[in-house]
């Protein structure tokens, strides 16, 4: 199992921060990492869609936390995205456990640098979208 951190300071609020978070229709707009949105079903707190032909499902608390579960063909990630309100914005928290099977079991090392560097550069856009106009 892999498993990875990562944190920031959100110059915006935790509402105006997490509604980035949630904005799926526009993920390709703010995150470069994902090419394609689709099937997006809202229940609840619950939402399910297809993230470049991935299917991902999370569970909402707002404005404080998503759980999110990804599963593809050889494994699984369990991810968890925390907002706690600050005096200068949002504190945000990533946490993920990536769970592989078969070959990609055996390139750990390269999907877990890979994993990193796209985590770290999607809280960087995350960032620039919710401080943007704040």
């Amino acid at each position: 199992m892999i498993h990875l951190e990562h944190s920031a300071i959100v110059r915006a609020p935790r509402e105006k921060t997490f509604s980035v978070l949630t904005d799926y229709e526009n993920y390709p707009r703010t995150f470069s990492a994902f090419k394609s949105v689709g099937n997006i079903r809202r229940e609840d707190n619950r939402v399910s869609f297809a993230l470049d032909g991935l299917a991902v499902i999370d569970r909402l608390t707002p404005p404080q936390q998503i759980e999110r579960e990804v599963k593809f063909k050889n494994g699984h990630i369990r991810a968890m995205f925390r907002l706690n309100a600050i005096p200068d914005g949002t504190e945000f928290r990533f946490s993920a456990d990536i769970t592989l099977k078969g070959f990609l079991g055996l390139v750990a090392p390269l999907v877990k640098r890979r994993f990193a560097k796209i985590s770290a550069q999607n809280i960087v856009e995350m960032k620039r979208a919710a401080e943007a106009g704040t």
